[in-house]
């Protein structure tokens, strides 16, 4: 919203592995602008070569993306909130093919 800032990110850790648990904390200490709720998702997306692709853009996007871990929270007149996000431990870190990146 008008580049104002809402909250600060921390990030325990910066450099993750599977099975990890992404730790953090939003601090609201010096925002602009008032925040009510926060939703942080954890998710992974495959990215498909145009020719590969069957269907429009956002059939593609809806379908190669996933959701593995959610956090909700209400947050209003809190100056810290800490959260965690479990990041499985079975998801391939990444590969590439001709036809997936």
């Amino acid at each position: 919203m008008n580049d104002q800032r809402v909250a600060t990110l921390i990030l325990a850790k910066t450099s993750l592995r599977l099975g990890d648990t992404l730790r953090g904390v939003l601090d609201f200490g010096h925002a602009a602008l008032a925040c009510y709720h926060v939703s942080i998702s954890l998710e992974t997306m495959e990215t498909l070569a145009p020719g590969y692709a069957r269907g429009n853009a956002d059939q593609v996007r809806r379908l190669s993306r996933r959701s593995h871990a959610e956090w909700h929270s209400y947050c209003h007149q809190l100056s810290r909130q800490g959260f965690s996000l479990a990041i499985p431990p079975e998801q391939s870190p990444g590969f590439e093919t001709n036809a997936r990146k």
